[in-house]
């Protein structure tokens, strides 16, 4: 009777140990699942960021360009670096 006692409980320990192995298993698996996930978001966010900051470069350097040829074609001066302050004004085009 002792050595039947004896069995289940080290069944019953040996089944736990199962248990506890699976669940730390799943929860690491899943921890790991979450931090690539937000390696991945992380990474997503930074792509989205130099996009948005190239097409905001090109945007300004394409309204930067239309200002150099609307001086161009009225041969004035255009200001420098788009300071007021500094604008040179001509009354004729450009001889630089």
């Amino acid at each position: 009777m002792f050595e039947i006692i004896a069995g289940v409980i080290a069944l019953l320990v040996g089944a736990l140990g199962v248990l506890l192995k699976q669940r730390n298993s799943a929860r690491k698996q899943a921890d790991d699942n979450a931090l690539a996930a937000s390696q991945e978001r992380a990474r997503r966010e930074q792509e989205q960021r130099i996009t948005a900051n190239r097409e905001k470069a090109r945007e300004e350097s394409q309204h930067v360009q239309r200002e150099n040829d609307q001086h161009k074609s009225a041969g004035t001066r255009p200001a420098v670096f788009g300071d007021p302050r500094l604008r040179q004004h001509s009354s004729g085009p450009d001889t630089d």
